[in-house]
């Protein structure tokens, strides 16, 4: 009880949830942050199958491109005798990675990201209610965030907790000794990242599509039935849609985003 009590007077716990934090930020996505790409996460009740002109609810574009991202939590680190304070200099902000105790999560999510996906962590440089509020209302989620490939981090070397430390500038991966993280993005350098990818990622939004991604993701699990056995090669793009979703959010800890590009 002693030590959890300093660690926690070391630290101001996130007063936000997970799921408030990546609805404010695939909300912003939507709404075309990303200037002329926009990213909506995948809600099967949005397609409609037998509709005239191929089945899709007109919401959403038949050419997008897979966008995966785990919504993190930031715990901010106020006190001067917090472990990584004299790389910062000043209060940082920490998030914490899946240890390998739980789950493969983190190692999928790499291996995910080396086979040329587009897989991020993304986490806010605040904490509060109020900050989630603000930046909600005047559209500065997502720019207000700090955007993470999981390779950047590399594997976790062991069965330990392990936590992601940074601040606007910098950042660092602590285990034993803390490692600088060579590359982090922000909204406008992922932004001119997945335009200038678009025309190579680009596809058709059809039930092979997320048939594809269950595959990608079935792949690393290493499991005896493939996940695609569940289904008949007519399945229904909602049903297809759906597995693709749920199984992105359990296996991976990810929201699948579906990037698209305005008038496509």
């Amino acid at each position: 009880m002693f030590f959890k009590a300093i660690y926690n007077i070391l630290k101001m716990k996130p007063l936000i949830s997970e799921f408030s934090y990546g609805f404010a930020l695939t909300n912003e996505l939507a709404s075309g942050v990303l200037g002329e790409l926009r990213g909506a996460p995948i809600f099967p009740s949005l397609i409609q199958e037998g509709r005239d002109g191929g089945g899709y609810d007109v919401s959403l574009p038949l050419i997008g491109m897979p966008l995966f991202l785990q919504f993190k939590l930031s715990h901010k680190m106020i006190k001067s005798t917090a472990s990584e304070w004299l790389y910062f200099g000043g209060p940082y902000y920490r998030m914490h990675l899946r240890s390998r105790r739980y789950s493969r999560q983190h190692s999928l999510l790499i291996q995910l990201d080396e086979a040329e996906h587009e897989v991020f962590y993304v986490a806010p440089y605040f904490y509060q209610t109020y900050e989630l509020s603000e930046n909600f209302l005047t559209n500065n989620v997502a720019d207000n965030s700090i955007w993470i490939e999981p390779s950047a981090i590399g594997e976790l070397p062991d069965l330990d907790d392990h936590y992601v430390s940074f601040n606007r500038s910098e950042a660092y991966v602590c285990s034993q000794n803390p490692q600088l993280i060579k590359r982090t993005l922000d909204l406008k350098s992922v932004s001119k990242r997945l335009d200038k990818i678009w025309n190579k990622k680009q596809v058709e939004i059809d039930a092979e599509f997320f048939l594809n991604i269950i595959d990608i993701i079935d792949a690393q699990r290493h499991f005896k039935r493939p996940l695609r056995s569940m289904y008949k090669p007519k399945q229904l793009i909602v049903e297809c849609a759906k597995l693709a979703s749920f199984i992105s959010r359990s296996i991976l800890g990810a929201e699948l985003i579906i990037v698209t590009k305005t008038g496509s």
